[in-house]
């Protein structure tokens, strides 16, 4: 069974619209504009060069950008892996060379371990920092929202494709992924 992938985002936002959907210390945003900017983060990592079903790698705290980049992922068919802050950097290069991530999206307050990382990064070809002072080696996330499409992709998706991986060690060892589906339906 095909789902449209994303299609909840959509929903609310037709159903809500101007109504307030997040609010932080930075700004406020409404469901239309959340799913607007959803659609931008996530047209723009495309139009960066990832494909659909790539992986894509987040470092960072929680901000309204990161709510932006999960939804869009979500409506553009983009596996997104969560990047615990807490994991040392080691931990976060195994985990996205063990995915094949195909781009990092991380918090400016990690660009020094991300920059001591980049050459062991074998599958990421896509930085992009969140936050004030990017590195040049990296695309401003700022710029990647204002560069993206803000309408609905429309996307169909296999009912079983992966939505996000979550990773996570246990008590021991490195983190693994596991994986969540898209969709709902029988199994």
């Amino acid at each position: 069974m095909q789902v449209e992938a994303g299609a909840l985002v959509r929903q609310t936002a037709e159903r809500f619209g101007d109504q307030t959907a997040l609010t932080s210390q930075a700004r406020t945003l409404s469901f239309a504009d959340l799913n607007a900017a959803a659609n931008r983060v996530g047209s723009a990592v495309l139009e960066l060069g990832a494909r659909r079903g790539d992986r894509v790698g987040v470092l960072a705290y929680n901000t309204p950008e990161v709510v932006e980049a999960w939804f869009g992922f979500e409506k553009h068919n983009l596996v997104r892996a969560v990047l615990h802050s807490h994991f040392p950097m080691d931990a976060h290069v195994a985990s996205l060379n063990h995915i094949e991530a195909s781009t990092l999206i991380f918090d400016t307050r990690f660009a020094e371990q991300v920059d001591a990382a980049r050459g062991k990064l074998t599958s990421v070809r896509h930085l992009v920092a969140i936050g004030p002072d990017t590195p040049d080696w990296a695309t401003r996330f700022a710029d990647l929202e204002a560069g993206g499409e803000p309408g609905d992709p429309y996307w169909d998706v296999d009912e079983d494709a992966p939505c996000f991986l979550q990773l996570t060690s246990g008590t021991t060892g490195q983190p693994r992924p596991g994986s969540r589906p898209t969709g709902r339906g029988r199994r």
